[in-house]
């Protein structure tokens, strides 16, 4: 996952590329609508714990299969992509936290995306 964040940009906002291997089936292309849903949680999720200010963000790469590959692993990928551009550790309880949904996230339908909050 690789991220980019812009603090003068005039627009705040989170911009999702996600890219498809062609041709894709209908599938995987719901899988990448869930995938980028949790793409944007997760940048949310990361900027509200780290109390970063207003930015732009931009997600110009993202690797995935639909074997092992949900909306809650994506939001985890995104929030660590975020800290690591924001060159922060986040505290041990959110990442505690994230790694316990995603191993719940597993048994779940893959379109399940599960919460971060504390």
């Amino acid at each position: 996952m690789t991220v980019e964040l812009d603090w003068d940009s005039l627009e705040t906002g989170i911009q999702v590329n996600l890219v498809a291997p062609e041709p894709y089936t209908e599938s995987q292309a719901a899988d990448m609508l869930v995938w980028e849903q949790g793409a944007i949680y997760g940048v949310r999720f990361a900027l509200s714990a780290a109390n970063a200010m207003p930015c732009s963000v931009r997600i110009t790469e993202m690797c995935g299969d639909s074997a092992c590959t949900n909306p809650t692993v994506v939001a985890a990928a995104s929030a660590g992509a975020v800290w690591e551009a924001l060159e922060i550790q986040p505290p041990f309880e959110l990442v505690e936290i994230m790694a316990v949904r995603v191993r719940e996230s597993r048994d779940r339908d893959r379109t399940w995306l599960g919460r971060f909050e504390l």
